[in-house]
């Protein structure tokens, strides 16, 4: 049996994940989970978007391969997607 997660690239499960190797925490501390979201950075979405982000940035007169910048035109709209 062979794992590919965080407990060992590639090792036996047994042995990599093995209580030894885990996240030690003191006594009393305790650990909550909660939920959480990561938005992609905004040149990513003008590089690899849908097709109607590709139509939203011709209507800017700006083209998929150019990085935002201070000249776009929806620059309202990036700014408010940056402060999500």
């Amino acid at each position: 049996m062979s794992s590919l997660g965080a407990c060992g690239f590639g090792q036996d499960v047994r042995r990599a994940c093995s209580p030894d190797k885990w996240l030690r925490v003191p006594e009393g501390v305790a650990l909550y989970a909660y939920a959480t979201e990561v938005l992609p950075p905004i040149d990513a979405i003008f590089a690899l978007g849908s097709d109607k982000i590709e139509t939203w940035l011709h209507a800017a007169v700006w083209e998929r391969g150019i990085p935002y910048n201070s000249n776009f035109k929806g620059q309202s709209v990036v700014e408010a997607y940056e402060r999500i």
